[in-house]
């Protein structure tokens, strides 16, 4: 929302890559460093699903933990693949609107987060 406005959390890094010659040992490599990236968001629920798996003594059970797991997973990529010409006018809606997306959506954090400490 940009009410407090901390330099150190608004830093970024990057490398450039050349994106024309793309080939498989190029894009395996992505898809490493990418999952490498998202260990932090995507671990403490892994390994909560993966907990539930070992706490029960069925295996059928627990591929089919795995598999709802998965697949809610992966749901959100095949989606946004599927439909991205018809995200692009999202896209360009919340270009255009940043500031009031940005302040919406931090108010919801901040609510949501006072009724996680309320209830």
């Amino acid at each position: 929302m940009e009410l407090l406005k901390l330099k150190f959390l608004n830093k970024t890094s990057g490398i450039k890559v050349n994106v024309k010659n793309l080939n498989f040992v190029k894009s395996m490599m992505f898809g490493i460093v990418f999952s490498i990236s998202w260990t932090p968001c995507i671990g403490s629920f892994l390994s909560s699903a993966l907990l539930m798996v070992a706490t029960h003594n069925d295996m059928v059970k627990g591929i089919l933990l795995m598999l709802v797991y998965s697949i809610g997973l992966g749901i959100p990529f095949v989606l946004s693949v599927v439909l991205i010409e018809r995200l692009k006018n999202v896209f360009s809606f919340i270009k255009k609107h940043f500031n009031v997306v940005k302040r919406v959506s931090g108010l919801i954090l901040v609510v949501m987060g006072l009724y996680m400490i309320i209830f």
